[in-house]
C-alpha cells in the first residue's frame, strides 16, 4: 500500500525557536490516521507544510506522491483542507459559496453537495455569518467533501465545539469520506477525536534544542508518526477494533439521548 503523506527528517525552526525535529511520517493511503499532541506540538506547521503554506527548515514531505513544495492546482483539486482558523466569506449564502467554489474543482459532483447539505442539514439560503460555529465547521466539511477528494486534511477542525456536536461531525465525516484517506490533527486524548482512527500517532511540545531526543518515527504496524521529540508510542487498530469502537460510541451517544 503506497502512502498518502509522508516526511522524512523535516524540520522546522522560526528564528531560533525549534518546532519540529526530524519528524518522520507515513500515512497509508485510504487510513484514518489521527495525530494527537498538545497546543504547541508543532501539528499545525506540520500540516502547512505538507500543504506547502509554510516552506520547511530542513528535510522533505510528499502528498500523494507529489514534493509538497511542488503541489500544482490539480494536486490540490485532490485535496480537501479545512482548518480550525480557516476564514469563509460569510456574506456569501452556503448555496452560493458552494457555487463559487465549483468552477475551481473539476470533480465537483453538484449531486453529492445537494446530498452533503441534507445529510448535515444545513440551510442553503442562510448567509454563513449567521451560521453556529458547528454550522460553520459543517460548511467547511461540504464544501470539502463535494468533489471527492482523495486526501482529506483536517486540523484541529473540532476545537471549541460540543462534544455531541463533535462526535457527530466526526460520525458524518467518517460515513461520506468514500474511501479517502483522512489526516486529522487534534489535541484532545485519543479515546475522543482519535478513538475512531485507524491510526494514531502522538506529538509533544518542543521545548528547547537540549531537549530532543532525535526520535525518528518506524514503520512498526503500519504507523509511520512517532512523537517529534522522544520517539512516543503509537497504535494502530485493526478493522475489527475500530468497528466496536464506533459501535460502542453510537451506543453512547443513543443512551445519552435518552
Amino acid at each position: 500500500m503506497s502512502d498518502a503523506l509522508r516526511t522524512s527528517d523535516l524540520s522546522k525552526r522560526f528564528r531560533a525557536t525549534p518546532v519540529l525535529s526530524r519528524l518522520n511520517l507515513a500515512v497509508p493511503e485510504g487510513s484514518v490516521y489521527a495525530l494527537v499532541g498538545p497546543n504547541g506540538a508543532g501539528k499545525t506547521t506540520c500540516i502547512q507544510i505538507l500543504m506547502n503554506l509554510l516552506r520547511a527548515t530542513s528535510g522533505s514531505a510528499e502528498v500523494l506522491g507529489q514534493d509538497s513544495r511542488r503541489l500544482a492546482p490539480c494536486d490540490f483539486a485532490q485535496i480537501g483542507y479545512v482548518s480550525e482558523n480557516q476564514e469563509l466569506p460569510e456574506w456569501m449564502t452556503l448555496e452560493y459559496f458552494l457555487g463559487y467554489l465549483k468552477p475551481f474543482y473539476p470533480t465537483w459532483d453538484d449531486a453529492r453537495a445537494a446530498e452533503l447539505l441534507r445529510q448535515f442539514d444545513l440551510p442553503p439560503a442562510r448567509k454563513l455569518k449567521e451560521l453556529s460555529r458547528g454550522m460553520k465547521m459543517k460548511a467547511a466539511l461540504a464544501s470539502a467533501l463535494a468533489y471527492r477528494p482523495r486526501l482529506i486534511v483536517l486540523d484541529e477542525p473540532f476545537t471549541g465545539l460540543d462534544p455531541l456536536v463533535r462526535d457527530e461531525l466526526i460520525e458524518s465525516l467518517l460515513e461520506t469520506a468514500e474511501g479517502a484517506t483522512i489526516f486529522l490533527s487534534s489535541h484532545h486524548q485519543p479515546q475522543n477525536d482519535a478513538g475512531k482512527a485507524s491510526h494514531a500517532g502522538s506529538a509533544q511540545r518542543v521545548l528547547q534544542d537540549d531537549d530532543y531526543g532525535g526520535g525518528e518515527g518506524q514503520r512498526g504496524g503500519g504507523v509511520g508518526m512517532h512523537d517529534p521529540v522522544h520517539g512516543a508510542k503509537s497504535e494502530t487498530r485493526t478493522k475489527e477494533q475500530h468497528q466496536q469502537k464506533k459501535q460502542g460510541r453510537e451506543d453512547q451517544l443513543r443512551r445519552a439521548g435518552g
